[in-house]
């Protein structure tokens, strides 16, 4: 079960198809996660 706020979102492990992470050339990351009902939430990162 997904339960999300305006800065949070929290999820149970059986929610989630993938998970990827990228770095770019300078160094920042970017997360990726997708869920099975299609959501798909990104978030990036300066470390």
């Amino acid at each position: 079960m997904t339960n999300e706020t305006s800065d949070h979102l929290y999820l149970c492990s059986e929610d989630i198809e993938d998970v990827q992470i990228v770095w770019d050339e300078w160094g920042y990351k970017q997360i990726s996660v997708i869920l099975k009902n299609g959501k798909m939430y990104t978030v990036e990162s300066d470390s």
